[in-house]
């Protein structure tokens, strides 16, 4: 297996981030995933606006070029043979000068890990049938949009999924509606129109809209 990190294509077990990367220290650090399909990430440049969209948010000050981490992306799953499969972007804000505190202080030099590998898709009797789902009430804040690898309170509550023998565990608000699943989008089929609540919670490039109640019609 390959990785790209920081600008090479690199054996896995080779490569190393510091210990004082904000990414690994705070979780300090941005995620996007995406489909591969027959060697080519789908939604693309959806995925890279979104994480253009975060990194102004968050303030990270990291230069990218769409074009160039997408031939990257490419090429990584090609040298690892994934032809259907999933592909991790990570950036982190990098090492600062004085790696002891939040505040990341001055210019940072940025980690950028790319990560290609396959994914058969989930059991058959699932697409046919449909999952079993839990709820977790969790007020995700303000920063919901963001996609961080600040990622416990996701792995606490799908903790809660598997023990209550579930495929799926879904956030909702303090008013008791719907938020979104760990790794899904919530759509409700009504009328010929796909309906989907985009408050609250990130925003998922299958979702396609930005408002709330946005109709996507079939």
């Amino acid at each position: 297996m390959y990785v790209y990190l920081n600008g090479h294509l690199v054996p896995d077990k080779a490569a190393t981030v510091s210990v004082f990367d904000r990414g690994f220290a705070y979780g300090d650090s941005l995620i996007e995933t995406l489909k591969i399909l027959q060697g080519h990430p789908v939604f693309f440049k959806d995925h890279f606006d979104r994480l253009r969209r975060a990194m102004e948010q968050a303030g990270f000050e990291a230069k990218l070029d769409g074009g160039a981490l997408r031939n990257h992306a490419v090429s990584l799953a090609e040298a690892n043979l994934v032809a259907d499969g999933r592909l991790r972007l990570q950036l982190s804000r990098g090492v600062s000068e004085s790696p002891g505190g939040f505040d990341p202080g001055g210019r940072l030099t940025p980690t950028l890990l790319i990560t290609a590998e396959q994914f058969p898709g989930y059991p058959e009797e699932e697409y046919q049938k449909g999952a079993s789902c839990v709820t977790v009430a969790a007020n995700r804040g303000r920063y919901a949009a963001i996609k961080s690898a600040s990622l416990l309170p996701t792995i606490i509550a799908r903790r809660e999924a598997v023990e209550a023998s579930a495929t799926e565990v879904i956030f909702t608000g303090g008013h008791g509606g719907l938020i979104e699943g760990s790794f899904t989008n919530i759509f409700f089929l009504c009328s010929g129109s796909l309906l989907t609540d985009c408050g609250g919670g990130s925003a998922g490039v299958g979702r396609r809209g930005q408002g709330k109640g946005d109709r996507h019609r079939l």
